[in-house]
């Protein structure tokens, strides 16, 4: 029983009542002709008018720089817009609960195209960076684990000195241990840089500098020609353009984007004296490698030299059995030599017994002939 005279509801209840009360609420604005007025960027009519089967799209999404909203509205009022289009669409919100789950949506009764304001633009604008970053998005290098590197390094033709000072100050050490190819070019010609860019395919490493300058100097990385080009490179590719502030499209298709083209230098000497200091490592690893296969080759000697001792042990052995066998034979032999002997003295003993029988018979036998006469 409750206690607390509240109403209690099951869980459907609860959903109904939450579905009543605010279709009650948007009912009570649509007849107040209170409607919603929500401005933002079509990020999929084109779409959804293509795929929607029936008078209205339902899965319509308007955006803004705060988030996204399905929208709900008939398919004839989206004939005359595009993809990107900065709209003001009025309507109601809607609510709809399936399966515990709280769907919201804009319905639509109106639309039309506004002049965009200036955050509008940047919201534009970055969509757009975003497209063209996905769009060019290249497959991610490691730094290459070898010594016979190439270098192809990219700088503005007007700008060797600073170059030489800024990127070259933190490698002098490398400059010999490394083929360093210097490609000037002009950093204002799209056509001339995306060339250059076109041609550092074969090399395993591309380094594009720049000094500061204005913003729109930097324009030129942010061209879809240039990022094409950059993002074709089969090399472990740095950037290092401008100062802190200056970011470009090209800085997020690098593998390394650096600050400036001293911090580009420095990230460059890095890799190599991590290099080296794997190869150091690697040295050491095959010096102990080489000690444990001369050891392997003693105890390798040891072993066979103490095979040769077992075999000679076991030949020793096959001798001594033979020996064993022989003393058992001539043992043999001396035993039926006695039989032998044995049997011929009886033979002898058997032969005068018989001798003695055969004359004491005679003997008997004249005996009685005698005594026969003289009876």
């Amino acid at each position: 029983m409750n206690q607390n005279f509240l109403p209690t509801f099951m869980i459907s209840d609860l959903h109904n009542f939450l579905n009543d009360t605010l279709n009650a609420c948007i009912a009570q604005r649509k007849q107040e002709r209170q409607l919603f007025c929500v401005r933002g960027i079509l990020k999929n009519v084109e779409q959804a008018v293509e795929n929607s089967k029936w008078t209205s799209v339902y899965d319509l999404i308007i955006q803004d720089a705060t988030g996204a909203i399905e929208v709900e509205i008939s398919k004839h009022l989206l004939s005359s817009f595009k993809n990107g289009s900065y709209v003001e669409i009025q309507g109601v919100p809607t609510f709809n609960f399936f399966r515990e789950q709280c769907t919201k949506r804009l319905k639509g009764y109106a639309i039309r195209t506004i002049e965009e304001d200036s955050a509008i633009q940047a919201f534009q604008s970055k969509l757009s960076t975003l497209v063209v970053l996905k769009k060019h998005r290249p497959k991610s290098y490691i730094f290459p684990n070898q010594f016979d590197l190439s270098v192809a390094v990219i700088y503005s033709s007007a700008s060797k000195v600073d170059v030489q000072k800024d990127f070259y100050n933190y490698l002098s050490e490398y400059r010999d241990e490394f083929n360093f190819d210097e490609k000037p070019v002009s950093l204002s010609n799209v056509d001339a840089l995306s060339q250059v860019i076109n041609s550092c395919t074969a090399y395993d490493i591309v380094v594009i500098i720049r000094g500061g300058g204005s913003s729109e100097a930097f324009d030129i990385f942010n061209d879809e020609k240039v990022l094409k080009a950059f993002s074709n490179l089969n090399g472990y590719r740095i950037v290092g353009l401008g100062h802190n502030s200056d970011v470009t499209l090209l800085d997020y298709l690098a593998d390394h984007s650096a600050i400036t083209p001293s911090d580009a230098g420095i990230h460059l000497k890095g890799q190599f004296d991590e290099l080296f200091s794997r190869n150091d490592i690697l040295e050491q690893q095959k010096i102990k490698i080489f000690k444990l296969e001369n050891d392997l080759k003693v105890k390798s000697e040891d072993v066979i030299a103490l095979s040769a001792n077992l075999k000679q042990l076991a030949d020793r052995t096959d001798i001594q059995t033979l020996i064993n066998e022989n003393k058992s034979l001539v043992e043999l032999n001396h035993e039926l030599k006695q039989q032998v002997g044995n049997k011929r003295k009886d033979d002898e003993t058997n032969k005068r017994g018989f001798v003695m029988m055969f004359i004491i018979a005679v003997f008997a036998v004249i005996a009685g002939i005698v005594l026969g006469r003289l009876m």
